[in-house]
């Protein structure tokens, strides 16, 4: 169910990749992974989501460099 709170803002890109997934393998343990849920974890705990959304691909990480020189854009600390 969709609800208010349970919404965040995502680029096609990652909404794409995302579809209808709640989980995915993680690669080393072969352990189904619960998505990262930003209002409840830390972002260290959200290399299976980050490589479910393929947010490090070479043209993704030129994108967010683009929109960060272009004025307001969330950037990394670290």
């Amino acid at each position: 169910m969709s609800v208010f709170d349970n919404l965040a803002y995502c680029c096609i890109f990652c909404n794409r990749y995302k579809g209808s997934d709640v989980a995915a393998i993680d690669s080393r343990t072969g352990e189904a992974i619960r998505l990262f849920h930003p209002r409840m974890q830390r972002w260290q705990e959200g290399e299976v989501t980050a490589r479910l959304l393929r947010f490090n691909q070479a043209e993704r990480i030129v994108e967010r460099v683009i929109l960060q020189n272009a004025g307001p854009y969330p950037r990394s600390n670290g």
